[in-house]
């Protein structure tokens, strides 16, 4: 219920079993997910910057093989080798970086990540089926009709006992 909600005598509002229902599902549908593996999108994306990764590093060999002959004639500069050089090695390693994510991609979720959501759904039923069996202690009843002007209390707070809630 929210504020300015009508409410009926004897109305239950059970806030950690919504709660704990809410969870529940999250979880449901990110083991769901997790099952599915990447999208093929995701995939396409990772083998379209290997691509270009690829031909970066195709380029920058290119240049530091133009420039050893140039350096060693003394028309270019260490410098300049070094550069190109530091360009042919970061492009190399990008080239080995994106393949090992695709591959990691490719071979989809780990079994471990799909356990430790099964793991995780089946605590979640377990605690919800606590909650529904002690209901009472969680519960609020309406004791007549009427309209909700505020709500004292957010979800998870302890209500003393002869604690007015209204």
């Amino acid at each position: 219920a929210a504020e300015a909600d009508k409410i009926k005598a004897k109305d239950k509002i059970d806030f950690k079993i919504l709660e704990q229902s809410g969870r529940l599902e999250q979880a449901t549908w990110k083991l769901k997910e997790l099952q599915q593996g990447p999208r093929p999108q995701t995939i396409a994306e990772a083998e379209a910057r290997l691509i270009a990764a690829k031909s970066s590093y195709k380029n920058a060999l290119a240049n530091y093989n133009r420039q050893k002959p140039l350096f060693k004639a003394k028309v270019s500069s260490k410098e300049t080798l070094n550069n190109t050089r530091s360009i042919y090695i970061n492009n190399e390693q990008k080239v080995k970086e994106i393949s090992e994510r695709l591959a990691e991609l490719i071979a989809g979720t780990r079994v471990e990540q799909i356990k430790q959501m099964e793991a995780e759904i089946k605590a979640l039923k377990a605690s919800l089926e606590y909650l529904k069996l002690t209901r009472e202690d969680y519960t609020i009843k309406a004791a007549a009709n009427g309209i909700v002007e505020s709500i004292p209390f957010k979800i998870g707070s302890r209500v003393t006992q002869g604690t007015p809630v209204c």
